[in-house]
Parts: structure tokens; C-alpha cells; sequence
């Protein structure tokens, strides 16, 4: 039998679904630089790893309950073949949430499908497991999530990257390589995200203060990235990007992720990460 597990508060937009409320957002942008940069050295592998994302709250009981378990569960099932990302995309600074919103992260969330909080979603869509009548499958929905991941992971590699992160005082330095091993046909971006894992903050359904994993920090250019120009077969290009670090954030604990993007239309396709 299914387990079925509630939502926390009724959305709008899904009359039929309980959940944690989301707010509007608009798009964002950090304050960055970046561009083109010389030969970086880096090899990048012939490999897919999906991109899974958590949207999610302090203040959302749910996200800090069954959302809790199912992401760690997420992580531990798909750590060799995925990257992670926590986007905290409410603009609310209850239960300390602010300490974590993101314009960016705002973006990404509701280009991947949120629905509520807490939202996973695998290479920009929605895999959770909905009822009919108002709550979440959470064995299902991780089903969902693990057979996305290994569907990418076996699939064509079009393209990958690789990227090497410095601290230097109080700026964050990445240096970018893309590759194309087929042939691209249309707009490519490559965006890159400073993450903090074991993040420190309050957690509605948590004890006191707890470590958040893999939380989004900023991005190094904008949400979608920079356009990549060479993506011709074998075709590689470097780039070379910086982002101011606050000095909350614990250095040693912050990580990179790359994302190339397909622009189709207005929207941006995921492609691989790194």
C-alpha cells in the first residue's frame, strides 16, 4: 500500500493538493563578473550526472519532516550520479528563512515545477508523486527521482564540464571548461552555483539548529548562465568567474555546480551537470 503523506497548507494553483505556501517572485540576479578566460587546464569527462533540487523552507514543517528524510535518502541513493542543490525560495524571514532566500534560487525553483514546499525536482522537472485527493507519495516519489537520474546517466552524452574553485579572501574564483562531444544545434549556456553544504540554520520539525545541505548561495554570472560559443563536436571553451562571499558562509564547506542549459524559446533545457 502507498503511504500517503500531507502537504502543509492548500496552494491555489492546485485546488486538490495541500502544501506549504510559495510566494511570487521575481527574477534576480548577484552581483558577479565573469567571461571567457584562457586555457584552464581541466579535463572534462565523457559522462551525465543529473541535477537534483530540493525547494524548500525554514519555516515549512513538512520540508523539515517527510521532506527531510526523502531528500537525504535522494542524496544517498544518487551521490555518484548527481549533483545537489537546497533552494530556499521563499522571500519569508520567518523561522530565519532569509538567512538563505536567493533571488536565483526563486528562479530556478519555479522553472523546475514547484508546486509547494518542499518541491524535488530531477534535471529541471517535477518528480514528486501527487495524489489525487491532497498529499505526496514519498516512497513513489523517490522512485521517480532515482529512475530520472539513472535514465540521464545512461543516456548520449551531448555535453559535460568541469570546474576548479578558489577562495581568495572574501571572493569566491571558478574556473570553467565545456565540452561538446556531439555536435550542438541551437543556444547553450553554461551557468555555475556557489552551494554551502552543512549550512547552519532553524528548521521548522527540527531540533534547535541544524545543518542544511547543499544550500544555493548564488550564482556566478545569472541564473541561466553565460552563452557558450564553441559547440561544435569536440568543441571546448573556458570561462572564468567570481562572486562575492559573505562572511556567514563557512568556507571550507562551499562547493561548485555546473549546469549546461539548452535555451529553447524563453525556457532553458537541462543538459548535464557537473
Amino acid at each position: 500500500m502507498k503511504k500517503l503523506l500531507l502537504l502543509a497548507i492548500p496552494l491555489s494553483m492546485m485546488i486538490a493538493f495541500g502544501a506549504c505556501k510559495k510566494e511570487k517572485t521575481e527574477p534576480g540576479t548577484d552581483d558577479t563578473t565573469g567571461g571567457s578566460g584562457a586555457s584552464n587546464g581541466l579535463v572534462v569527462e565523457q559522462v551525465n550526472n543529473s541535477l537534483i533540487t530540493k525547494a524548500t523552507a525554514t519555516w515549512c514543517g513538512p520540508c523539515g519532516a517527510w521532506g527531510w528524510t526523502l531528500y537525504n535518502d535522494i542524496i544517498t541513493s544518487n551521490k555518484t550520479s548527481a549533483k545537489f542543490i537546497s533552494l530556499y525560495a521563499s522571500t519569508s524571514s520567518s523561522w530565519d528563512n532569509n538567512l538563505f532566500y536567493t533571488a536565483d534560487a526563486a528562479v530556478l525553483a519555479q522553472a523546475f515545477g514547484i508546486k509547494g514546499y518542499p518541491t524535488m525536482s530531477t534535471n529541471g522537472v517535477n518528480t514528486m508523486e501527487y495524489s489525487s485527493s491532497g498529499g505526496i507519495y514519498t516512497a513513489q516519489s523517490k522512485t521517480n527521482t532515482d529512475n530520472a537520474a539513472s535514465a540521464h546517466k545512461s543516456a548520449t552524452v551531448v555535453a559535460n564540464s568541469n570546474h576548479n574553485l578558489t577562495i581568495d579572501g572574501s571572493t569566491a574564483k571558478v574556473k570553467v571548461t565545456t565540452k561538446f562531444f556531439e555536435a550542438g544545434s541551437g543556444d547553450y549556456y553554461i551557468a555555475a552555483y556557489l552551494t554551502e553544504d552543512k549550512a547552519k540554520n532553524r528548521q521548522a520539525s527540527q531540533t534547535g539548529v541544524v545543518e542544511h545541505h547543499h544550500v544555493f548561495r548564488a550564482s556566478f554570472a545569472t541564473a541561466w548562465g553565460t552563452k557558450i560559443s564553441n559547440t561544435g563536436a569536440n568543441g571546448t571553451e573556458n570561462f572564468d568567474f567570481e562572486v562575492a562571499i559573505d562572511n556567514s558562509w563557512v568556507k571550507a564547506n562551499l562547493e561548485v555546480v555546473t549546469v549546461i542549459y539548452k535555451k529553447n524559446g524563453a525556457k532553458y533545457e537541462f543538459v548535464n551537470a557537473y
